[in-house]
């Protein structure tokens, strides 16, 4: 099976892995957005960009909270949640909400399976005043920096800056992120993200995404949502789309170089195997 089918097959089960979550935020009075590649090809291309293999979502952080005690609390035959502070061993911050019935390749875990997933990031403030900002921003390239260190051999094979390719391959070879705790480092990335209130700041976002600052915007662009449509269902976006999106990538509505439109999905999905 090509690469471009195995796409398109996992688009479907993502696809039905949203209907299923938003059906639960929805049932539980909780607020998402959808965001970067998602947001964008919900825009662009009415769903899926078409070499994109993942989904992000955006939640406000009392709401994020909300859904991890909902998720710990229901046995749903399709979701899943994945939660670092429930399972210290997973490599990413942001809770998960994972399809149950299919697996698939994932060579970041430790047996190289996973399942189909939904990033769920928090929305949270970032503090006011350029010297609160600054601080701010140095401890989360610290953290992050860290868990780069500890999640080395973990990291996606992706576009990245020079400087972080050379701190990744030193970090590979010398084995010195095995010193840092993980999940130490995560709760004080969840103690620094919390400490500013998005009604206390003029710009919020989700700054442990793909994007890093770059996420956080004015508040008033996420407002009170916008319904987009993707892969033909109606999902919620920032209030200010446009705005949003521009902020991000600029001028959004053009097309990548093709040498840019790489599909690093590698293995192929495969329904979980009833015990």
């Amino acid at each position: 099976m090509s690469e471009t089918d195995i796409l398109s097959k996992l688009h479907s089960v993502e696809t039905e892995l949203l209907r299923e979550s938003v059906r639960i935020f929805n049932e539980n009075g909780i607020k998402y957005y959808v965001i970067g590649g998602t947001l964008l090809g919900a825009v662009r291309h009415k769903g899926f960009i078409p070499w994109d293999d993942d989904i992000d979502v955006a939640i406000p952080r009392d709401d994020y909270c909300r859904l991890i005690d909902v998720m710990r609390n229901i046995d749903d035959d399709t979701v899943g949640m994945h939660y670092y502070k429930d399972e210290p061993g997973l490599y990413y911050y942001p809770v998960r909400l994972y399809h149950k019935k299919y697996s698939i390749e994932d060579p970041r875990e430790k047996d190289c399976l996973s399942n189909p997933w939904i990033d769920c990031l928090p929305i949270d403030g970032m503090p006011d005043g350029i010297v609160k900002q600054k601080l701010f921003k140095i401890k989360m390239l610290y953290y992050r920096f860290l868990l780069g260190l500890y999640y080395s051999d973990r990291l996606r094979n992706i576009k990245r800056p020079h400087y972080q390719r050379v701190i990744i391959k030193a970090a590979q070879l010398t084995g010195i992120g095995r010193a840092v705790n993980p999940t130490k480092v995560k709760d004080r990335i969840d103690k620094t993200l919390t400490r500013a209130r998005p009604e206390e700041c003029s710009n919020m976002g989700t700054c442990m995404g793909a994007y890093f600052f770059r996420e956080l915007v004015p508040k008033e662009y996420f407002g009170k949502g916008n319904d987009v449509l993707f892969e033909g269902m109606t999902v919620t976006g920032p209030e200010a789309t446009d705005l949003y999106l521009k902020h991000i990538y600029g001028d959004y509505m053009q097309l990548p170089p093709v040498e840019d439109r790489v599909i690093h999905i590698k293995g192929d999905i495969k329904p979980v195997k009833e015990a």
